[in-house]
């Protein structure tokens, strides 16, 4: 390897005695290497002391310091994916003592499969006594954990990077960009890591302190200026908070008619309890005709009384004394809490698993239109495919459309596609893993059918997955710069894709995470 000559080749003397050796536990991707500098810098730029051409190697990985006149080796971590010593994470700019038989990792086995691991063995030929401070001091290590701890609350679920403009949804707390969640509430009023309605959406300062902080810190962590432009105009938060319609209170219960009791007045006997008997007979016939008139009704004027109290509906109706009833959540007329085991009604969305009397009660699409549940195969396609089906990545959305553009196919198409060659045959699952997603909230492997129940949020999510799944059945119909592309190990995760266009355009993004 250029720059790397190995151990067994004859070499070139030098006036220098070398001070220590690098072992390589790799010899298939490097030799092993003399130590003659005070300073060898590692990396992939052929600047470096020890060349290593590969492309998940930062420009300088790392610098190895040797001090002859105290007899220390120190390592410095210069990389972006991490130099470690033995399991422990160095830390970008951190620097530590490092002691003959340390094993300094540059790819870790954490991170690679154990063919493409890096790694050296330090050897250090001028070994005296020497007491050395720890290799990370308690104070180093507290500084390291909470930059760890800084980089999961700061990042944003949705576009799967540092925050920008953070805002948080009450009452969840949770915390998203302004211009993400700008989208999302286009669409729901839902929090898109919880699903729990939102009351208001309040800016956050102290997270937006915090993030620039870290970025004066990690200046590679910024996205580029045009991107940073694009989120301020996207972000329709510009107010201290933006407090949603809340939903009128439900009008009062009828007063009821109080029953009237048999009693006989102080004067005239028998009188009152003919007139009492009389009244009360005019009742029941009153309460009989209003019966029969809400049954008929059914079918007709729209109400939010719960039908199956009404009218039996596929052999279920709901028993007079006992039965406990709750609010659809797209109407919210009422309906019965169903038992689990109940099959004569579909009642529940198979993927939040919340309740709806859609599928059997006519009137509740006439009420409310705002999350009405359907079977799988009569849902509404969107018109088109959003950025979020390719996590925002430009150049596999661009390369999707040409494609669409080029072979006149429309979202209805790609809908009929899978359902004729996936979903009817039983092949689609829809999957919540961190295998698509990188903080998946559920674990979900749901196999669905034409005939699968799922409110319009969860089939927005399953749409996603639609095209996902269709992008990876047509990629060898796609321009040879598209198809004949190496995978990303991240996938569809990957952070990197967003901001770095030349990483877009070099590896495939449309395919699941293998490097977990």
């Amino acid at each position: 390897m250029q720059g790397t000559p190995d151990l067994d080749q004859p070499s070139v003397a030098s006036s220098t005695q070398p001070w220590g050796k690098l072992i390589s536990m790799n010899g298939a991707k490097v030799s092993s290497q003399d130590l003659l500098d005070n300073e060898v810098t590692i990396g992939r730029l052929p600047t470096n002391k020890i060349i290593i051409p590969d492309n998940r190697l930062s420009g300088t990985h790392c610098k190895l310091k040797w001090d002859a006149a105290n007899n220390i080796a120190q390592l410095q971590d210069l990389s972006t994916n991490g130099t470690f010593i033995g399991d422990q994470k160095i830390g970008k700019s951190n620097e530590i003592i490092v002691k003959n038989g340390d094993e300094i990792f540059i790819l870790h086995k954490s991170k690679v499969p154990i063919s493409d691991i890096i790694g050296f063995t330090l050897i250090i030929q001028q070994v005296k006594e020497v007491k050395v401070a720890a290799q990370l001091d308690e104070q180093q290590q507290k500084k390291l954990q909470m930059m760890e701890e800084m980089q999961d609350d700061i990042h944003c679920p949705i576009c799967d990077d540092v925050i920008f403009q953070c805002v948080s949804l009450i009452p969840c707390l949770h915390n998203f960009c302004g211009a993400c969640f700008s989208d999302w509430m286009a669409k729901q009023k839902t929090c898109p890591s919880c699903r729990k309605e939102v009351q208001s959406v309040n800016k956050n300062p102290m997270v937006n302190n915090v993030v620039e902080k870290y970025l004066l810190m990690h200046p590679e962590k910024k996205r580029p200026p045009e991107e940073y432009k694009e989120m301020d105009e996207k972000n329709k938060i510009k107010g201290d908070a933006l407090v949603f319609n809340q939903a009128a209170p439900p009008p009062p219960p009828p007063q009821q008619v109080p029953m009237i009791q048999n009693v006989a007045p102080a004067r005239g006997r028998g009188r009152g309890r003919g007139q009492a008997q009389q009244q009360q007979q005019q009742q029941q016939s009153q309460q009989s005709q209003n019966s029969v008139q809400d049954q008929s009704n059914y079918n007709g004027p729209v109400t939010k009384d719960c039908v199956t109290c009404l009218k039996a509906i596929n052999g279920f109706q709901c028993q007079k004394r006992g039965q406990q009833h709750l609010n659809c959540t797209n109407c919210e007329s009422k309906m019965p809490k169903f038992d689990l085991n109940e099959k004569r009604l579909v009642f529940r969305c198979e993927l939040c698993e919340r309740f709806f009397c859609s599928i059997y009660n006519k009137n509740c699409s006439q009420i409310s239109n705002k999350n009405p549940m359907h079977k799988l195969q009569e849902h509404k396609v969107p018109g088109t495919v959003d950025i979020q089906c390719f996590r925002q990545n430009y150049i596999e959305q661009k390369g999707f459309l040409d494609y669409q553009k080029n072979n006149n196919i429309t979202t209805q198409d790609i809908f009929k596609f899978m359902m004729e060659n996936c979903i009817n045959k039983g092949q689609f699952r829809y999957i919540e893993s961190n295998k698509i997603l990188t903080n998946p909230v559920r674990d979900i492997d749901l196999t669905l059918t034409p005939d699968t129940p799922v409110c319009s949020y969860c089939f927005g999510l399953i749409w996603q997955q639609i095209v996902f799944r269709y992008r990876i059945a047509i990629k060898n119909q796609l321009s040879d710069d598209l198809k004949n592309r190496s995978q990303c190990w991240f996938g569809i995760n990957c952070k990197t894709m967003i901001h770095n266009q030349e990483h877009a355009k070099k590896l495939d993004h449309i395919c699941e995470q293998t490097k977990l």
